[in-house]
């Protein structure tokens, strides 16, 4: 036993890194695949997002039939679309899909332990904060809400602040600009890095700011318009400070204690505290960064109507996430370099602090609350749904409820089914309802509303109406 001890010790700190990743990816990947073969892979995130990188696959570039007919008019993310796209091609299943963003996550996390080492010079250290950072909120958010294009900026934020880093700008512009295209907002990441920059007196910030920023608006302000024909839904979020772009942020900033009151509350503080309390509150040290660059992106979140936006929980943290986890490896960097301390101890309890932290945070993490909620017996209904599915034509327009929606990413005109949504622009052919969980008020409108339905199928779970007089 004594020799095994001491045979892992002398292991190399990559060595544990690699193991560790290999059970990161068993763990996710799996506990995602299992979501999606127990029905709980739902239509919004999953189920929109998967239809439109298999449309694309199929030569339909960005068709969407969930909310809008181009999905660029509703999030502006070309780069994880097209990139997603050719890989189910060549891989065209569902674990694709699903895998990948794991992979993704893990792409990210191998060039944070580069970063990290390359700014501390402490291997060990290093693996503990790339360890904490994989198992953080904001990681396993996008992780365990089914899936969102938003997974692409993690790796490329991360790398291109690494080669930034290294004073290696061609790659880091082009990282900065790849993640631009990852979603709209992402762009904010990108500018505020910028003026980071410019104000240590690196240049290079100025390219990043007018890349990041100039990304952004045109999207936000044009192109997203333009395609959609309407202003974006994601503003929606924001009327309280105004009704346009322009409007809201003037609003934020001109009128503080309006924008204090609506902050003040106990769901956001608490989702501060999420974002700080697995980074032992280190990032605060470092003001500047984080009043420059992290304390933006909390406040998109923060001052957003939608309150999942600020639960640290789906997948809206990943630029947050990235910043605080990039200002702790700059806070420890400036205690190391205060030299009032004994760096092998200080490292010592920053490493034990980080793992203790970490303890305490992970029997309430959302990936026990996911694996809790999974049950396997549940496999039995997805076996159903996929006969139900064979006998459904695919050139046909699907209304399905959200619970199910995941199952339906394969068909190319797809619609949510509840009450918000029976009066559609375009009547479907087929409406498939998940007993089990759906909402009683939408079905009840639907069966003494609608006459020209037909039962299509039915057990204990299901029922397939089929509509009459449709195309």
């Amino acid at each position: 036993m004594y020799k095994v001890i001491l045979k892992l010790k002398s292991l190399p700190v990559r060595t544990y890194l690699i193991i560790f990743l290999i059970i990161f990816f068993i763990l996710f990947a799996g506990l995602a695949i299992a979501k999606h073969y127990t029905l709980r892979t739902v239509l919004y995130d999953y189920g929109l997002e998967a239809q439109v990188i298999k449309n694309t696959a199929n030569f339909e570039f960005f068709k969407s039939g969930v909310e809008v007919d181009n999905y660029l008019g509703d999030h502006f993310s070309p780069v994880p679309i097209l990139i997603s796209a050719i890989i189910y091609k060549i891989l065209p299943s569902d674990i694709t899909i699903l895998s990948l963003q794991v992979l993704l996550i893990i792409l990210g996390l191998i060039g944070f332990y580069k970063l990290a080492n390359l700014k501390l010079g402490n291997p060990k250290l290093s693996l503990v904060l790339t360890i904490v950072l994989a198992l953080a909120p904001g990681v396993q958010g996008v992780l365990l809400y089914d899936y969102h294009p938003i997974v692409y900026a993690f790796p490329f934020l991360i790398w291109a602040i690494y080669f930034n880093e290294k004073n290696n700008y061609k790659y880091s512009i082009l990282l900065f600009l790849l993640a631009c295209l990852v979603k709209e907002d992402v762009g904010i990441f990108v500018g505020l890095f910028g003026i980071v920059s410019l104000l240590n007196k690196n240049r290079i910030g100025l390219v990043y700011a007018f890349i990041g920023f100039g990304i952004t608006t045109l999207a936000i302000q044009f192109l997203i318009p333009a395609i959609r024909l309407a202003l974006s839904d994601t503003l929606m979020r924001y009327s309280y400070f105004g009704n346009s772009f322009s409007e809201i942020v003037s609003n934020i900033l001109l009128k503080p204690l309006n924008t204090l009151e609506f902050l003040f509350t106990p769901g956001r503080l608490l989702y501060l505290f999420k974002l700080t309390f697995s980074v032992l509150f280190l990032p605060f040290i470092r003001l500047k960064e984080f009043i420059i660059l992290f304390l933006p992106l909390f406040l998109i979140n923060a001052l957003s109507a939608e309150y999942m936006q600020f639960g640290a929980s789906v997948h809206y943290d990943v630029p947050t996430t990235v910043a605080i986890f990039y200002i702790l490896i700059l806070s420890i960097k400036y205690i190391f370099e205060l030299k009032r301390f004994d760096k092998i101890k200080l490292t010592k309890w920053l490493m034990i602090g980080m793992i203790v932290t970490l303890l305490l945070y992970l029997p309430f993490s959302k990936y026990f609350r996911e694996l809790s909620f999974t049950n396997l017996s549940n496999y039995s209904s997805y076996l159903e749904i996929t006969k139900v599915k064979e006998m459904l034509p695919k050139d046909k327009i699907m209304s399905v409820t959200h619970d199910i929606g995941g199952q339906f990413s394969d068909y190319s005109n797809l619609q949510l089914f509840n009450k918000d949504w029976l009066s559609y622009k375009v009547r479907p052919n087929y409406i498939v309802i998940y007993k089990t969980t759906v909402n009683v008020e939408p079905l009840e409108i639907f069966k003494s509303t609608w006459n020209n339905k037909k039962v299509f199928y039915e057990s204990d779970k299901f029922i397939v109406f089929k509509i009459t007089g449709t195309n």
